[in-house]
């Protein structure tokens, strides 16, 4: 972990998606780097190629642990992954479910109750730094550019990227299209600017085929101007994708 933040994988089913969600910002305003792993799908036995990546490049696996993901396929392939590692692994239990023997630490949800939601994110902390003092975070940026409403393409720096063309409304709705090679689909979804952390999340549904599919971007502004700004992915320990906003048109 030298000269650089822990990294922290939360690996969570529907159950348990609220708590990771809380239990993530309450971390990265700690200076963690986190991922997100929504669980899902397994190939060949095993958790997708870029959840892979990032059960590698983690300093600690937290698992967001109920009845549910104790009989779930995914989460065992997780933690037999995490073990051939050697990664250090965390059960945040939401209910009485028994942690797995492998367990280091365990840890009960806070219901809805704020101050055990942060003396839980302050445990997790001390895990990840493995024993070394938790420093202070650092200062949330400041100045520069804002999203703000109106037309803006977003693309992303993948091989193969795909470019998001929305109108984000004052009232924080989302329409467009998102453009995938040769695909395109229709967007509507939900935005919000933080001005304080300069950070854009947006809440997106699309679908290429018959079945809808949400997509929740949470992007971190590095630089730029009112007209063309540099984001990056605030998730993501093995790579962080960075995108482009230009803004071609007013609310």
């Amino acid at each position: 972990m030298t000269g650089r933040p822990p990294g922290v994988l939360l690996s969570f089913g529907p159950e348990g998606e609220r708590a990771a969600r809380r239990l993530d910002a309450l971390l990265r305003g700690g200076g963690v780097r986190t991922a997100l792993d929504g669980l899902g799908h397994l190939d060949a036995g095993l958790p997708p190629g870029p959840v892979l990546l990032d059960l590698g490049a983690c300093d600690l696996l937290v698992v967001l642990w109920g009845r549910r993901s104790a009989a779930d396929p995914a989460v065992g392939a997780r933690l037999t992954v995490a073990e051939s590692f050697g990664t250090p692994l965390l059960c945040y239990g939401l209910d009485d479910t028994p942690a797995p023997a492998r367990a280091g630490t365990v840890i009960r949800a806070a219901h809805h109750d704020p101050a055990g939601d942060a003396e839980a994110a302050h445990r997790v902390l001390v895990a990840a730094h493995q024993g070394r003092p938790v420093p202070a975070p650092a200062p949330p940026p400041s100045g520069g550019a804002a999203v703000t409403p109106g037309h803006w393409t977003i693309e992303d720096d993948a091989t193969h990227p795909s470019i998001l063309s929305l109108e984000l409304s004052a009232e924080g709705g989302v329409r467009g299209s998102l453009r995938h090679r040769q695909l395109l689909a229709q967007v509507t979804g939900r935005w919000r600017f933080e001005a304080r952390d300069r950070r854009l999340e947006l809440d997106l549904r699309h679908a290429f085929g018959l079945r809808p599919v949400r997509t929740r971007l949470e992007l971190q502004l590095l630089d730029g101007d009112r007209q063309g700004l540099r984001a990056e992915d605030v998730h993501g320990l093995a790579h962080r994708r960075r995108y482009r906003l230009e803004r071609t048109g007013e609310g």
